[in-house]
């Protein structure tokens, strides 16, 4: 029988949202397929589905996975999940008092942990948690609809309501995996700390839809490398792809931009075209604040049907153009000729600076003199006496070279001489 809906379900996931399942575990003798396998410590499989709220320890079939006044850990093997994107791991719960009175309190808990391509576990606590859902003065519900969802290695916690059936009900709880992921595992660790409390999973799956056979292949031969950009401005490029295959009404390809190590793990949308064509462009701007660096790529997706394109295959450089974050100093200093005067400085950011102090008989910032120096800093010279100003003009490996402000004056008088004896 369990089968038997197992099959409805999956018939009817697939018509309404294009999800199969991907692997399933639910605890029967003859476990559904493709079966998700697992080793456990603590807690059991059980037939027995009595209780409040009744008929709720078992979701379908006639097994269900237990704990009753139990530490139990349920580790799944790794699944191949390469060939499918949105993919997730899904868990039922029910919270179930055997006296109709007890039920999860505060100290109860069960916590999902996904792991991602045969990476570690994290280990059991609250906070490492993707989804932790705690009890909350003897709360109890069944199997429905309702829960909590979240991504991988976004941690979210949250508690029952006291009472059956009441409040939200975390009975489906959703760990989303991020596209792009070949392997998943899951850890399942649960407390009850009372005899008449028993928590109860049943059907854990991880579905996902079906991976496109379409291919998209970002064109190498992109230009404008190094690419300069500033606080403030970004930098355009254009993104030539192909792509094979048959894309749908509305079908949007967007660029995308790795971090400076060339990883797409969070990858930044840089442009898009709406388009089903198999040979288009894309006009995209690296985004302003991008930092420096010689390994960034950009890749070409698709969202109908979902594809994640091939990079670029060749390193982009970005430079960011020079941005003067700390003036020199407006105050006045009045000092005598030959006196050591107050060191003006600027701080700034970009690639490859490069500095140029100018002194000025005016408090302005043009028809300066240079006088001389490549640091961030300028000691006055104080040889001479006079008013002068000075101000900094930055450069960097790409853009316009920024101005200082100038600097409060320096003026310099003669020593008096000593008074004539008489």
């Amino acid at each position: 029988m369990k089968l038997k809906l197992l099959i409805v379900a999956l018939f009817c996931s697939v018509l309404g949202w294009g999800q199969t399942t991907i692997a399933i575990q639910d605890f029967e003798t003859s476990p559904a397929t493709p079966t998700w396998s697992y080793t456990n410590t603590g807690g059991g499989v059980s037939t027995t589905n009595t209780g409040t709220p009744n008929n709720q320890r078992i979701r379908n079939g006639l097994r269900s996975f237990q704990i009753n006044n139990a530490t139990s850990t349920l580790t799944f093997d790794d699944i191949n999940v390469s060939g499918y994107n949105s993919v997730s791991v899904v868990i039922r719960v029910s919270s179930i008092s055997t006296n109709g009175t007890n039920g999860a309190d505060a100290a109860d808990y069960i916590r999902a942990f996904v792991k991602l391509d045969a990476g570690t576990f994290l280990t059991n606590t609250q906070a490492n948690a993707d989804i932790a859902v705690n009890g909350n003065s003897n709360s109890r519900w069944g199997y429905n609809t309702t829960g909590n969802t979240t991504n991988a290695g976004t941690n979210s916690v949250v508690a029952g309501t006291s009472g059956t059936n009441a409040g939200t009900i975390y009975s489906t709880l959703t760990v989303n995996v991020p596209n792009g992921t070949s392997l998943v595992g899951l850890r399942i660790n649960s407390l009850n700390n009372d005899a008449a409390e028993i928590w109860c999973i049943d059907d854990v799956e991880i579905v996902g839809t079906p991976a496109s056979t379409n291919t998209i292949t970002t064109d190498t031969a992109l230009s404008g490398s190094p690419f300069c950009v500033s606080a403030s401005t970004g930098a355009s490029v254009s993104v030539p792809f192909t792509s094979v295959g048959t894309f749908n009404a509305g079908n949007i390809y967007t660029a995308q931009l790795s971090n400076a190590a060339g990883s797409f793990a969070s990858p930044v949308n840089i442009g898009t075209v709406t388009s089903v064509l198999n040979t288009d462009v894309i006009s995209a701007t690296i985004p302003a604040g991008t930092a420096a660096g010689a390994g960034y790529r950009i890749r070409v997706v698709s969202n109908n049907p979902t594809v994640i394109g091939t990079d670029n295959t060749v390193n982009l450089t970005v430079q960011n153009s020079a941005t003067i974050t700390t003036q020199p100093s407006v105050t006045i200093q009045n000092l005598c000729q030959g006196a050591s005067a107050t060191a003006l400085s600027v701080t700034a950011t970009g690639t490859t600076l490069s500095y140029q102090w100018y002194s000025n008989s005016t408090a302005t910032t043009s028809g300066g003199t240079p006088v001389g120096t490549s640091s961030a800093s300028y000691t006055p010279v104080t040889t001479a006496t006079g008013t002068l100003y000075y101000y900094c003009v930055v450069s960097a490996a790409c853009g316009a070279s920024v101005t200082s402000n100038v600097s409060g004056a320096v003026n310099v008088t003669a020593i008096p001489s000593a008074p004539l004896e008489l």
